[in-house]
């Protein structure tokens, strides 16, 4: 992998995250009328974890591999440099945590989308 995949990369994904959370927070607190500012980052996670029911963390994981599947179905590109591509640290982090949300690995799932 060269360098330049590795930047795009890592900056994609930092754009992923912010938008991830920004967008899920903002929306249920625009809803709600909170004001985000001035919360330390434990309250936002309580917070986050009570209107969605998940940690940040397991929202930004679950986006990720949906962001996988699509690409998956839409695209050739190799399994591996779609993990890498989404920030997955390796084609084993990406498979084991493929296959814990869809039952399937991703190579399985490229084979037939359709079957969860």
């Amino acid at each position: 992998v060269n360098e330049y995949v590795i930047q795009n990369a890592a900056s994609e994904l930092v754009k992923f995250y912010f938008d991830s959370v920004a967008t899920l927070f903002q929306n249920k607190a625009a809803a709600s009328g909170t004001l985000l500012s001035g919360m330390s980052l434990s309250t936002f996670k309580r917070k986050f974890k009570e209107t969605y029911d998940a940690s940040p963390a397991q929202c930004i994981l679950e986006k990720r591999l949906n962001k996988v599947a699509e690409r998956l179905r839409v695209t050739d590109d190799p399994v591996s440099h779609i993990g890498y591509t989404l920030g997955f640290e390796s084609p084993e982090h990406l498979s084991r945590s493929f296959k814990r949300h869809f039952g399937n690995t991703p190579s399985a799932y490229r084979l037939n989308p359709l079957v969860k």
